[in-house]
């Protein structure tokens, strides 16, 4: 099985101690900026027949480079626990991955060619935490986040991430306040920020009801103090779905994207009524049964490989 992204060139960021950082970098001649962050690869991945093979996997990178009118970075976070993502940090007492994602943005002259106002950054759980979070520190013009980890305690111990967040803390106690340093980051640098009355990025946030340990535990609080800023907040929340990206489409982010650019209004009901922004076009009810039932295929696989 080959890994999806294997069409596009690589590139390989090496840091001092001879880490390797791969990113793709997709130029179409334009002056503003996509930057997506992949997410875990899932609990398929999981399993050690498919780690070498999509570990450093780049998602969303054929749906989103092929729009023309920006250029994309697409990058991924292939330590920690399983090689399976720090939250692009590294460890709270080295933050090598979010040092060189500070270096990849660099090499591609994000804050030259690529001025933050001009840019916007994207991901879906892990992805989006490092969305918020590096949307947050270099200021860009929007932040599209999609069912986001934020607090690392939470997802530790509500998310079945305990491996990963505890890697990245030494496996230091992962639900102690003494590391709110680290696992309340986001929080942190929105709050730093709202006292300082920095700029704050447009924010467009979608997750679901049921996703339990992620939606009223993190999404909603975050809203609540993005709020407090003068920056625009949209919140696409869906009432079934889980902890997925299904209804994060390509029309979606595209969408998203271009109107956080252009500071055009984001139509959250069309988003989720107008075929044109739902799920392989078909509609809701038929689509989410299909998904449920695809959910159940999904958990008698894995038994099946984990046997």
């Amino acid at each position: 099985m080959d890994s999806p992204d294997t069409e596009f060139k690589r590139s390989i960021y090496t840091d001092s101690q001879g880490r390797e950082f791969h990113y793709i970098f997709v130029d179409h001649g334009n002056d503003q900026l996509g930057v997506h962050f992949s997410a875990f690869f899932g609990d398929w991945g999981d399993h050690p027949k498919y780690r070498q093979t999509f570990g450093g996997y780049f998602h969303r990178l054929k749906i989103l480079s092929s729009d023309t009118s920006l250029d994309w970075l697409f990058l991924c976070d292939a330590y920690g626990a399983d090689d399976n993502g720090t939250y692009y940090i590294g460890k709270s007492d080295d933050q090598f991955v979010e040092r060189a994602i500070v270096e990849i943005l660099k090499i591609i002259k994000f804050g030259s060619k690529y001025q933050p106002e001009r840019s916007v950054m994207i991901g879906s759980s892990m992805g989006a935490t490092a969305a918020l979070k590096f949307g947050l520190l270099h200021q860009v013009k929007g932040i599209i986040a999609i069912s986001p980890h934020i607090d690392l305690d939470v997802c530790a111990k509500l998310q079945g991430r305990e491996r990963h967040v505890a890697w990245v803390l030494n496996f230091a106690d992962t639900q102690s306040s003494d590391h709110f340093a680290t696992t309340r980051y986001i929080r942190n640098i929105l709050n730093d920020k709202l006292l300082s009355r920095s700029k704050i990025p447009d924010l467009f946030i979608q997750s679901c009801q049921d996703d339990y340990g992620v939606h009223y535990e993190q999404v909603v609080p975050l809203i609540n103090e993005w709020k407090k800023s003068t920056s625009k907040v949209w919140f696409d929340d869906r009432r079934s779905g889980g902890h997925t990206s299904e209804f994060a489409t390509r029309s979606v982010l595209l969408d998203a994207a271009h109107r956080l650019l252009t500071n055009k209004t984001l139509p959250i009901t069309q988003y989720k009524l107008s075929k044109t922004y739902r799920p392989y076009g078909l509609p809701r009810g038929f689509y989410l049964n299909i998904r449920r039932n695809a959910g159940r295929l999904k958990q008698r696989v894995l038994q099946f490989i984990r046997r």
